[in-house]
Parts: C-alpha cells; structure tokens; sequence
C-alpha cells in the first residue's frame, strides 16, 4: 500500500529527472514487451492454425481503423491535461475531461452502431473463402465492436497519465495490459474457444486496461470526478480547433500501417493476411529497436 501510495502521489519533480525516469521506464518495458508475440503467435498458430489466424488479423486491422475517428483528440487532450495542470486550473481540467469523455460516448455510439449495421454488407468482403460459419463471424464481429467501444474510452483516462509526464506508470499499465491479454488469450485458446477466444481475449484486455486507467486517473487527480454529462460545448469546439492539426498525421500513420491487410483480405484472402501479420509484427519490433 505504501508503494502505491509513492506510485501516485503528487510530484515536484524538474523535468530533467522526468526525462530520465520516462525513458527508462519506456525503454524498460519494450525490452520486456519485446518476446511476447515471438512465443505467443506459434501457440496461436499451433491451436488455431493459419487461417483463422489470418481471420484475426482481419479484425484487429479493423478494430485499427476505428482510431481514425479519434479526429487527433487524444493528442489534444492530453496537451491541455498538461497546460490546465501546471497552472493549477482543476475547474478547466475536470471541464476538459467531462467534454472528452462526451466526446468519446458519442464516438463510440455512433462508430459501433454503424459497423453493426453494415456488417452484413463487409463481412462477405473481408472474409472470403473462410470455413467459419457467417453467424459466427457476425458475433465475433460483435465482440470487436464492443473492444473497440471500450479502447476508445480508455482515451481520456490515458491522457491524464500522459499529460501528467507520468510514463513510469503509463509503461507499467501497458506491460500489465499486453501480459495480460497474452494470458488470456492462452487460457481462452487451452480451453478450445479456438477463433472466438482470440477475439475474447482481446475484449477482456481492453476492460482490464480500462479499470486501470480509471483507477489511476482517479488516483491521480483526485480533486477531478469525472462525469460526462457537464460537458461544455465552447470547451469542445476549442479542442477541436487544436485536434484537426494533428488528425491529418494520424491518418497517415493508421493507413500506412493497416491498409496492405485490408487489400489481401479483400482481393486474395485472410490466409496471406495472416502470414504477413505475422511477417510485419517482426518487422516493425525491430524496427522499433533503436
């Protein structure tokens, strides 16, 4: 308890020690992130075989895709989380927050409610070829809309951890939640749940990564209780006036790294999407390296 308590306690801290500690600390959990896939993906492959794991990679290219309605207010919100908290401004910060989580329920809502509506319309494109049964793929679709509803209220939570330098423990939340979901998605994939365990491993990631972030939000900011429903619309239309500058290299970054996926399911099939997933995760950890 006394740890936890030092973990989220207020700081005074220079920025040069902030430096210092976040780059250790972010350099720490890549170097223990790092084996992760290399051991779980020729489990999955070994209980799930190629295709369905290629049938995976389709959904979480998806789910990857769904970021681009963000609109860069991840970005901003975790800017003003800095500014509001250096001045001491916690009636701006709670009004900054009660907007963002607006922000993200609406999103969310509307997002989720599309795709379910024209998943009959993409799912015969995206998966083509594939043995699983079409109502057991509109339920998997499902579950992803539902982990995709559920990272994106992650946002505003994680903003704060951001926004207040604090990557010593944003690094040990994402640690927790890659363990996390790799341990799920084993004892799902043991138990025999095969594609749907994959898809369910990924949801009951995305709750614990969330529970977490609430958890240390709160921890953090006490003086700041959340409630989306006083959010301020001036407050939303100036953080939008700051997101549109930084969506355009969101774009970019999100299309460059999922549409090659998104081609081969749709002209060839999700056999070669999951080989080169797995190809391209190699690939870009170690590109990650320096």
């Amino acid at each position: 308890m006394e740890l936890l308590a030092r973990l989220f306690a207020p700081e005074q801290k220079p920025v040069s020690s902030k430096v210092v500690r976040n780059t250790l600390f972010s350099a720490l959990q890549n170097l223990l992130v790092f084996p992760i896939p290399f051991l779980l993906i020729p489990f999955i492959l070994g209980r799930v075989g190629i295709s369905e794991y290629g049938s995976y990679a389709v959904f979480m290219t998806i789910l990857g895709f769904t970021s681009l309605t963000d609109l860069g207010m991840f970005g901003t919100l975790t800017k003003h989380v800095a500014e509001y908290y250096a001045k001491g401004d916690f009636a701006a910060l709670k009004r900054l927050l009660d907007t963002g989580l607006m922000f993200y329920l609406l999103i969310s809502i509307l997002l989720t409610g599309s795709l379910w509506v024209f998943a009959g319309r993409l799912l015969p494109i995206l998966f083509r070829n594939v043995a699983t049964p079409f109502t057991e793929l509109r339920t998997l679709w499902l579950i992803m809309i539902l982990t995709m509803g559920t990272n994106f209220l992650t946002a505003p939570f994680s903003s704060v951890v951001l926004g207040l330098q604090r990557m010593d423990l944003s690094s040990v939340l994402g640690f927790v939640g890659v363990v996390s979901n790799a341990l799920f998605t084993v004892v799902f994939l043991v138990l025999g749940w095969q594609l749907r365990g994959l898809i369910y491993a990924n949801l009951a990631g995305a709750i614990v990564s969330l529970a977490l972030l609430m958890g240390s939000a709160h921890k953090l900011l006490p003086q700041v209780s959340v409630n989306p429903l006083h959010f301020d619309r001036e407050e939303m239309k100036e953080i939008f006036s700051f997101s549109w500058r930084l969506y355009s290299t969101q774009i970019g970054s999100v299309v460059q790294s999922q549409i090659e996926k998104v081609y081969l399911a749709w002209l060839v099939g999700v056999t070669p999407v999951g080989w080169y997933n797995i190809a391209n995760s190699a690939g870009m950890r170690a590109r990650r390296l320096p």
